[in-house]
């Protein structure tokens, strides 16, 4: 039987009051706040701890889940290669200042449009699709 592995990360489409998406940036390129989810921690536990870990954001609202696909990644494991999974949550937070991990280099609040461009490489096609769909559900009840 191959049957393939996988790790389930989770990522977060984190809006500020003006609507503006949070993006991070490495020498890897760009991506959402976000990680692998941990022995015994739920989902939504784990997106409140890699969000404050990555970002220093503790005040995250109106979460809701937004999109779970399977990803082109593969991760080198002490048990071979895995593949990830992403469960993408929205949510908002009244913080504007962010306090960077090592792990990014910079943070920049973009309109939602130009944030799913610059994740277009990296993310799935169809969840850069319902970005930008409930991008303008957003700009529709603004």
């Amino acid at each position: 039987m191959d049957e393939k592995i996988f790790h389930l990360g989770i990522k977060a489409v984190i809006l500020n009051t003006d609507k503006k998406m949070l993006l991070l940036s490495s020498l890897k390129g760009f991506d959402l706040p976000g990680g692998r989810v941990q022995k015994s921690e739920s989902p939504l536990d784990t997106l409140s701890r890699e969000v404050f870990e990555e970002t220093g954001i503790e005040k995250l609202l109106n979460t809701k889940h937004l999109y779970t696909g399977i990803t082109q990644f593969r991760i080198v494991t002490k048990q071979g290669e895995v593949g990830l999974i992403f469960s993408i949550y929205s949510c908002d937070t009244p913080e504007r200042a962010i306090t960077l991990s090592e792990e990014h280099t910079k943070s920049f609040w973009l309109d939602i449009e130009k944030a799913a461009e610059l994740l277009r490489p990296t993310y799935p096609k169809d969840f850069i699709e319902k970005l930008i769909e409930n991008s303008i559900s957003i700009k529709a009840n603004m």
